[in-house]
């Protein structure tokens, strides 16, 4: 399904008979936030109307930059110092061209993406563009993605394993990462299986965190709260664990 992302009707100043619409879709719902390393298609769709001699439609460069990257461009051009890419069409000829926006890795704790465009008709060869001014109607909201935290119980004296935690994301995702412990070191297998090794001796709480890649969605960063201990020792919020860890078994 394609959503409207913006519509923007450009008539000739004294050449009304002259005019066009240019379309902004794309399947990205934008009821729906945008992560950290997502990919959003989008289509421009420029539709003539008269006999003018050229008809001219564009994306705004400088409301996308700040959160994504522009990709695929083919077919535009660039026009750097208006800070916006055009394409254009003739009489009786509508015209689409597709773009892509990958959306960057630091993103701000909540972003607006706000796709702009324009559009202006010549009405012949040798005369200036007849246009109007950038129109944004439809916004998309950029998150950090948050993968579901973990709580890991390890029993003094033994190892700690949580098995494949990118597999909850569906087929396509995969662990990249995961931080060093405080107290401890982590083993990665290539399932995507993370063991915790506690140091000796060491009883209390530790933290880290792990980065799935998750498909076409983007990045998505998670926590795990380690504590090495018995689950009736377990101080604060923490008292009521949802599983005891020994090596092999997992929590949620």
């Amino acid at each position: 399904m394609e959503h409207l992302i913006a519509r923007v009707q450009a008539v000739h100043q004294t050449r009304p008979e002259l005019s066009m619409t240019a379309d902004l879709t794309s399947p990205a719902d934008p009821a729906l936030p945008l992560l950290p390393g997502q990919r959003v298609d989008f289509s421009l769709t420029v539709t003539p109307v008269g006999h003018g001699f050229r008809y001219y439609a564009y994306v705004m460069e400088e409301p996308l930059t700040g959160l994504a990257t522009l990709k695929s461009m083919r077919g535009f051009g660039h026009m750097e110092k208006a800070q916006k890419y055009g394409t254009y069409t003739r009489a009786n000829t509508p015209r689409t061209l597709t773009f892509s926006l990958e959306i960057k890795q630091a993103v701000p704790g909540d972003g607006v993406l706000l796709p702009a465009i324009s559009a202006g008709v010549i009405a012949a060869e040798g005369q200036k563009l007849s246009g109007c001014q950038p129109i944004a109607q439809r916004a998309y909201r950029v998150v950090p993605a948050l993968a579901p935290p973990k709580l890991l119980v390890v029993a003094p004296g033994m190892n700690g394993m949580l098995p494949g935690l990118a597999h909850e994301f569906g087929p396509d995702a995969r662990l990249v990462g995961v931080s060093p412990p405080r107290r401890g070191m982590v083993g990665i297998a290539p399932d995507g299986s993370v063991t915790y090794f506690p140091e000796q001796g060491f009883i209390g709480y530790d933290r880290l965190f792990y980065t799935v890649e998750n498909g076409s969605r983007g990045i998505a960063r998670g926590e795990i709260t380690v504590f090495v201990g018995h689950p009736y020792e377990m101080p604060g919020l923490l008292a009521a664990p949802t599983g005891y860890l020994q090596p092999g078994t997992m929590a949620r």
